[in-house]
């Protein structure tokens, strides 16, 4: 399905595919990756380019892609074909970039950077065995390891790793295995050192859980009843964009317990009528009993986000309460 994302009032073609997505999910991980031996691999660094410059530079050349988002590294991918490279892979990426729990206005090229790798070579790789399992635990057979191209779905997992953007933009991760006296080590063309591979990791179990957390929200929360905006100018209602928002947003709220509380507010709110004075006029909020610092976050009759104790709100936005089946100004 062909999509246009715009971008500084410049058209952005997407095409959007069905392999690993910003904030796409998966029940398994697709391989699992096995090493032995040592290997030095060397990658080409362009960094921190704004989105205009990504667009004139267009790399063609498979690699890492790093996706920044107010300064923050938040989605690590991988361009593994030979045929449209980092521009290709990340043209069908772009529509997804809202998944990271951003609102349209922030995808602005004041706010999104990309840097990215190019392998070149490797060196001393001569012994160096790189096993894939498919998620059915079927093994694919042994490959020595001959271009660092081979290397670039492995360099993924670490950055991933590395940045953390298991907890941030990416909901599929693959474990790494490593057998004894195994090292991958990462150099720039000009020899600085990104790092080295030393140790087995496996991120599934986290993004499961973090998983688990959110589906609270697609679960039980969404199932409340959604109302006409032409039903009542002051029914208190949610959009898609806003419901999207609010389940990337649960990852702030590590015990279940919390969500389910904010869930019931939520809940209670939908069932309700915005307060007239607020309509039209300013942003206003509700605090969630029993989850310290919690916010939910409205815009007239609109349900917009919901804020964690160490987050900032509108500096405008007023506080209401429920008090007897009414909001009230506090």
């Amino acid at each position: 399905m062909n999509y246009s994302l715009t971008f500084e009032a410049e058209p952005f073609e997407v095409y959007f595919d069905e392999e690993i997505a910003l904030g796409r999910r998966s029940d398994q991980y697709e391989r699992e990756f096995a090493i032995s031996g040592s290997c030095t691999v060397y990658v080409r660094v362009v960094s921190n380019k704004t989105l205009r410059q990504f667009r004139a530079s267009r790399p063609r050349s498979p690699g890492i892609y790093f996706i920044h988002v107010n300064g923050e590294i938040w989605y690590v991918g991988k361009a593994e074909s030979k045929y449209g490279g980092i521009w290709g892979r990340f043209r069908s990426r772009a529509l997804a970039l809202k998944d990271l729990g951003f609102k349209a206005g922030d995808l602005t090229p004041r706010n999104i950077r990309i840097t990215w790798l190019i392998p070149t070579k490797i060196e001393n790789c001569g012994g160096f065995l790189l096993v894939q399992r498919k998620k059915n635990s079927t093994s694919l057979p042994n490959r020595q390891v001959t271009s660092a191209r081979q290397l670039i779905p492995v360099l993924e997992q670490y950055f991933i790793k590395k940045h953390n953007t298991h907890l941030k933009g990416n909901y599929q991760v693959e474990p790494v295995t490593l057998l004894p006296n195994t090292a991958i080590t990462i150099k720039t063309t000009t020899r600085q050192n990104l790092g080295t591979i030393s140790k087995s990791f496996d991120l599934t179990g986290i993004v499961k859980a973090r998983r688990d957390q959110e589906d609270i929200f697609d679960a039980e929360v969404f199932e409340a009843p959604w109302h006409s905006e032409m039903e009542s100018e002051t029914k208190i209602t949610i959009d898609s964009i806003a419901r999207q928002h609010l389940q990337s947003r649960a990852g702030r709220f590590p015990d279940p317990s919390h969500l389910r509380l904010i869930q019931s507010r939520i809940n209670k709110l939908l069932g309700m009528n915005a307060p007239p004075e607020a309509v039209g006029n300013y942003s206003w909020y509700v605090e969630v009993p029993g989850v310290s610092g919690a916010k939910i976050i409205l815009r007239d009759n609109m349900i917009r986000t919901v804020l964690s104790g160490n987050e900032r709100y509108p500096a405008n936005a007023v506080l209401y309460k429920i008090e007897s089946g009414r909001l009230v100004r506090a």
